[in-house]
């Protein structure tokens, strides 16, 4: 969208493989010889195959984790009461791991305020 020419994408997995479309198309609005539009692809596996395991390891003993996905949920600042707003919370946070978690194979966290934009 072009609404998110400003967004910054990470390195994430587009799991084309897996109960998704299996081909992924991308787009860039604006050409990379005016400044944006360039972009990474790399295969993800042969990554992590090629990593040192004792890396990969550390990395797993850590909980280092990939952020697939900042959700807004400012909203949420706006609720008055304190036991109202993590009502709130709690609510979005089990209605996202019921209904969007089961739908990728890997594990999934939903963390209020990891990035500091979020409540």
């Amino acid at each position: 969208k072009p609404s998110l020419a400003q967004h910054f994408v990470g390195l994430h997995n587009e799991s084309t493989f897996v109960k998704t479309a299996t081909y992924g198309a991308f787009v860039c609005f604006k050409p990379a010889s005016e400044g944006g539009g360039e972009f990474l692809i790399a295969d993800g596996a042969k990554i992590i195959n090629d990593m040192d395991k004792d890396v990969l390891r550390r990395l797993y003993e850590s909980k280092v984790r990939i952020s697939v996905s900042n959700l807004d949920l400012n909203f949420i600042d706006a609720i008055p009461v304190d036991g109202v707003k993590q009502s709130v919370k709690d609510g979005l946070q089990e209605l996202i791991l019921n209904v969007v978690a089961p739908k990728f194979e890997m594990d999934l966290e939903m963390i209020y305020g990891a990035d500091g934009s979020n409540p």
